[in-house]
């Protein structure tokens, strides 16, 4: 079943290499500062393009959410009580996810516009549970459309 393996002779090097096989400190400490920065800048490009496919997905959600609330005068309608189940669930998604982005790494900008961002979207979810009324819950909507475009500009770069 298995063949035997035989060592391999390598034969014809007559050259050798100099050296001490140890890196220069500062040719390595500029290397480890390149590789930092670029971790940085991966980390913060990953935050903000979870928040941005988030955002899309939770404006979707809560106007689908809104337009059967609009219609159906209340949130217990037989469309409005699915569409606040699934607007609350991509809530919490999409907030969790871009939190578990927010490594010590991201840039503090970044990371200040994407923590207020979840809180406002996290706000507009307890107002949702609890099924406040327009005039509780607008207010909070708002915030979480300034904290969304704040967040927006922020990421604009990355």
């Amino acid at each position: 079943m298995f063949a035997a393996l035989s060592p391999a002779l390598v034969s014809g090097c007559s050259a050798s290499i100099d050296g001490t096989g140890k890196a220069n400190p500062s040719d390595l400490a500029a290397h480890q500062a390149e590789v930092r920065q670029q971790h940085i800048h991966d980390v913060t490009v990953k935050a903000c393009q979870d928040f941005r496919d988030g955002r899309i997905q939770v404006i979707r959600a809560l106007n689908d959410f809104v337009d059967a609330y609009n219609t159906e005068h209340g949130y217990d309608g037989p469309t409005a009580g699915p569409k606040l189940t699934t607007a609350l669930e991509t809530i919490d998604k999409w907030t969790g996810t871009v939190g578990r982005d927010l490594v010590p790494e991201v840039k503090p900008e970044i990371k200040t516009v994407l923590e207020a961002w979840r809180k406002a979207a996290g706000e507009v979810g307890d107002s949702l549970k609890r099924k406040d009324e327009a005039d509780a819950l607008n207010p909070k909507g708002d915030a979480l459309n300034k904290a969304a475009d704040a967040a927006q500009e922020a990421c604009a770069p990355y």
